[in-house]
């Protein structure tokens, strides 16, 4: 099969082997790494551990040492023998099974797009990468969000008025989460699977008009039932999900170190983390009264007190350009260069604590209320392969679109995020500061 026309018109005209092996050489597990790396520093800088199969990952956490120990080796007044003791207070170790979870991509390249293109190799590319480009962008950042959420994986909330087709944003900051063209559901819960009903002869929702300045979408629905937010079930304070995502989505920063720490009936990965919250599910502050720089060195000292030690903070933009402004002349700029990738940097403040100093780095894709301070060696993102990846396992990367006349490129990914030792990170809570 060729694409174009005759080669002996003095146009480009590759097989479907050729076209293979250029598309083959533009998304090279290296060439997509290098698309994520951008503007998603805690992505690029979480250590990574890409060769893990099998249903669940075991990860244990140890809540404690074994007790056994006392000053007196015998059984004393009130209490057992040292020896007594081991028999009875052991080490204590839980077990999280982490899963990996799926995410997919596919960028669609109409036989036109490609008939028009076929002029020269470098039309070729350039085309295929317009369109792949954009579909890989798109993943990278539904990946980096991902690492920051729970695995409910909500993009935001509704606020205003839902008695039109205008969806308003309670959280202006949370805009750059959706997308013109996104498919959308609703669900009054953060947990659990259940989504708002569709009216009566709609079949989807999806997004028409994008205004990310004020948090406004116009979206409109599929189907002849009645195109208003309030008769498609929604109401204000409901989450919103890109369709199909609801409890799909990794096990993130939110869901390890959850503020306000476990519930009581806590069950996370298998296990109830109440028994001993601190070294199962980290610490919390609450940042939103007082100055940040004290709200950050407060959290380096809390997590030292508890035995752990920070190396950074993830932050939101608004918050990382109110460091710096209340920082003023004094402000010690640091720049980040992660092992992966040398080619690669990241421009941070530093700022000090009882265990020395922590490097803060401002993070596209951190919730606009949340601070997290991370020890990085702590956690590590395990995956089938690169976290992100060209899916090419019966060899082509060039595939017949199903549904259309055309080829498309399919991205994949198999992965979840993994934290050792919750007790040495910290979720930080803060009022969200608009940019």
């Amino acid at each position: 099969m060729a694409f174009g026309n005759d080669a002996s018109a003095g146009t480009f005209a590759p097989n479907e082997g050729q076209a293979d092996a250029i598309l083959k050489e533009i998304y090279s597990d290296d060439g997509i790494t290098d698309e994520f790396f951008t503007n998603n520093p805690f992505y690029v800088m979480v250590p990574k551990k890409e060769n893990v199969t099998g249903r669940f990952y075991n990860q244990p956490v140890w809540a404690s040492a074994g007790q056994a120990s006392s000053r007196t080796y015998g059984a004393s007044t009130s209490g057992p023998g040292v020896q007594a003791m081991a028999n009875i207070s052991g080490e204590q170790p839980f077990d999280y099974l982490v899963p990996k979870v799926e995410n997919f991509v596919e960028a669609n390249i109409s036989a036109k797009l490609i008939e028009e293109s076929s002029s020269d190799k470098g039309s070729f590319v350039d085309m295929v990468r317009s369109i792949a480009d954009n579909q890989l962008q798109q993943f990278a950042n539904d990946t980096a969000v991902g690492l920051y959420r729970s695995a409910d994986i909500s993009r935001g909330n509704v606020g205003g008025s839902v008695a039109g087709a205008t969806l308003t944003l309670s959280n202006v900051a949370d805009a750059v989460n959706l997308e013109l063209g996104m498919f959308l559901e609703f669900a009054a819960s953060n947990s659990g699977t259940t989504v708002r009903a569709l009216a009566s002869n709609n079949t989807d929702c999806h997004i028409t008009k994008v205004d990310y300045s004020s948090g406004v979408f116009t979206v409109a629905w599929t189907g002849s039932g009645t195109q208003t937010l309030t008769a498609n079930n929604v109401t204000v304070g409901d989450y919103i999900y890109r369709a199909g995502d609801k409890s799909l989505g990794f096990n993130g920063l939110a869901d390890w170190i959850p503020y306000g720490g476990p519930s009581s009936s806590d069950s996370f990965l298998g296990v109830n983390r109440s028994a001993q919250a601190v070294r199962l599910a980290g610490n919390y502050l609450d940042g939103t009264v007082g100055n940040l720089e004290e709200v950050l060195e407060k959290a380096i000292n809390r997590v030292a007190l508890m035995g752990g030690k920070l190396t950074h903070f993830f932050m939101p933009y608004g918050q990382f350009t109110a460091l710096a402004n209340s920082q003023g002349s004094k402000v010690q700029t640091v720049t980040v260069k992660p092992n992966q990738d040398a080619n690669i940097g990241f421009e941070g403040i530093s700022v000090t604590g009882a265990t020395g100093k922590v490097i803060c780095l401002p993070d596209r894709s951190c919730p606009s209320n949340t601070i997290f301070g991370l020890n990085l060696n702590s956690w590590k993102l395990i995956s089938v392969g690169k976290a992100v990846h060209i899916w090419q396992k019966d060899g082509k990367v060039w595939l017949r679109n199903a549904t259309a006349f055309g080829m498309a490129i399919r991205f994949y990914s198999l992965a979840n995020l993994v934290c050792k030792e919750p007790r040495t990170n910290i979720n930080i809570r803060v009022s969200p500061i608009n940019v």
